[in-house]
């Protein structure tokens, strides 16, 4: 899997939230975001 951070995160409520972006028989594809309490996404 792959992790890209886009922010740094100092303090303040975290919001993470995942999605299945493709399934196939011998493979699954998912989305996972990371965002702070503005909306700002972090990773």
């Amino acid at each position: 899997f792959n992790i890209y951070f886009t922010r740094p995160v100092s303090e303040g409520e975290l919001v993470a939230s995942g999605s299945l972006v493709h399934r196939s028989r011998r493979l699954l594809v998912a989305e996972g975001r990371l965002v702070d309490a503005e909306g700002n996404q972090l990773a």
